[in-house]
Formats: C-alpha cells, structure tokens, sequence
C-alpha cells in the first residue's frame, strides 16, 4: 500500500507542476535576492515629493567632473564636429589628419605626456617598445605589434581614434583619456615607430654629421 501511495505521488507530481504554468497569483512573488530591480527607483525628470523643489534628478555636487575630463579641465569636444580634426582625428574634408591638431604643438613636454600615459593604458598588452609581448599579451591576448607595416602606415589622426575608439580586441579609452592625452599617446607611438624604422632623411643634419652619417 505504500508503495502504491509513493508512486501515486510520484505520478501526480508533473501534473501539479504542469499545473502552476500560466496561473493567476494576486501576491507578489517571492524574492529570495532582492536585486535592484525591485527597489524604489525614478526615471530621468521625473518628480518626487520626496525633496522640497519636487524634482528627482538632483542638482550637481559643487566641483563635479566629466568622466571624460578626469584632470578636471576645461572639457573639450563637447560638440566633436566644430572640431574634427582635434576630436575625431579627420580632416574637414573627413579623411585621416595626417598631422597633429595647432592646439597642441608636437614638443618634448606632449611626448613625455605620451610616454607616461603609454606606460599606463598601453605597454600592458604592447609592452613598452611596441612589441607586444607586454604582460597581458604574455597571458594569451596577442595584439598585433604597433610595428607592423599596416600600423606604420597609418596616418596619426587614425591613431588617435585607435586610442578612443578602440580596435578587434582592444577596448576604447575615449573614458579614461582626455582628448589632449590621446594626441599625446599618437605622437609617442609614432615616435616608437621611427624609433625602428627611421630613415636616414629622418635624422636632423646637425645630429647626422655629428655621427658622421652625412
């Protein structure tokens, strides 16, 4: 007789769950996490009569930043197309700038820029020489070495946008890096290009005679 009960229940249990499929319950789920979902929350301008002026979206603490100014500056490229060779790396006629924006001259102070912020966001995966064989790429995730002929060959402005927009595997830093840092970081990786691969027409006269190359 019990065995008949255990398989008699055994039977009827698909059919009570069957049955709980598109039921009709008046009470609230059970929520054993409680996720953020379900917790009190407010859309974009929406009132609240919870704050004396009526308003949700809450005025902006006194020395708030952009993300995408983290030095706290003066943001630029608010509106990128006023500008589009400083902020998108192109021309009016939108082709790759092949030179740098006249708001920041190609100095010693923007290379060393450069290198530092190289050192932070890029030498992880591309090491510090450009080679790619930094620690992340020692790990498994092998880009392509900023040496490489096709790399070589594009022109600055397109560098930039590498750096903001990111590439196959490499994420954007348009967040974590200001636009003049970005600029900053094309110059020294073209700098480590030519580091490789200059030209005897690259190597300014007074340092070429005095190496006797001239």
């Amino acid at each position: 007789m019990r065995r008949f009960t255990l398989l008699a229940l055994i039977a009827l249990l698909p059919v009570l769950l069957l049955g709980c499929r598109g039921a009709t319950k008046k009470k609230a789920p059970i929520h054993p996490n409680w996720n953020m979902d379900q917790v009190t929350r407010f859309d974009p301008q929406e009132p609240s009569d919870f704050f004396a002026d009526n308003r949700s979206t809450r005025p902006q603490v006194a020395g708030t930043i952009t993300s995408a100014d983290p030095r706290g500056d003066v943001a630029l490229c608010v509106l990128p197309e006023a500008n589009p060779h400083l902020c998108q790396g192109r021309t009016d006629s939108g082709d790759w700038a092949t030179t740098m924006p006249a708001e920041l001259p190609l100095d010693m102070a923007l290379l060393d820029r450069g290198q530092e912020r190289y050192d932070i966001f890029c030498a992880p995966c591309h090491d510090r020489a450009g080679t790619s064989d930094g620690m992340v790429a020692r790990r498994g995730m092998k880009p392509i070495t900023i040496h490489q002929e096709l790399v070589r060959e594009r022109e600055i402005g397109k560098l930039y946008d590498i750096v903001a927009s990111g590439g196959a595997i490499m994420p954007d830093y348009a967040a974590q890096i200001p636009v003049e840092d970005r600029w900053a970081i094309a110059a020294y990786v073209r700098a480590l290009q030519i580091s490789q691969y200059a030209t005897l027409e690259q190597v300014p006269e007074d340092l070429a005679g005095e190496k006797g190359w001239r």
